[in-house]
């Protein structure tokens, strides 16, 4: 019965260093991702995205800055996917899902959720 426990508490250790290296791994300070993005049919919106697996986007009177968490995962057949999470309010979160190309400094986001935005985004 101890060893049970032993066992269990070392599974449980190493799959929560599994996942924080996962983590760690896609928001790290040298994906592609990481830097200020403009879009190109608005100079007022941005993303940007940080290296802690943070960010902020928006810009402009009517879109007003807001703060995000950014993870990238990948899928069953080899694509990385972008996911956000942007609390609305106390308890509860936005979340999204893109498929995205970075080509030199030009970023384009497509949602996963709903067809047909190809949203492109030039960095700073």
């Amino acid at each position: 019965m101890i060893k049970m426990k032993k066992i269990t508490k070392l599974l449980s250790l190493a799959l929560g260093v599994l996942f924080a290296s996962m983590f760690l791994t896609a928001c790290g300070g040298n994906h592609e991702l990481v830097g200020t993005w403009i879009w190109e049919n608005d100079s007022n919106w941005i993303y940007t995205f940080n290296d802690d697996g943070t960010g902020v986007r928006g810009g402009g009177a009517l879109n007003p800055i807001s703060e995000f968490e950014w993870t990238i995962y990948e899928t069953e057949d080899g694509d990385e996917e972008l996911h956000i999470e942007c609390p609305i309010a106390m308890f509860a979160v936005y979340s999204e899902r893109w498929s995205y190309t970075v080509d030199d400094d030009v970023l384009i986001l497509d949602s996963l959720q709903q067809g047909g935005q190809g949203l492109r985004y030039v960095r700073e």
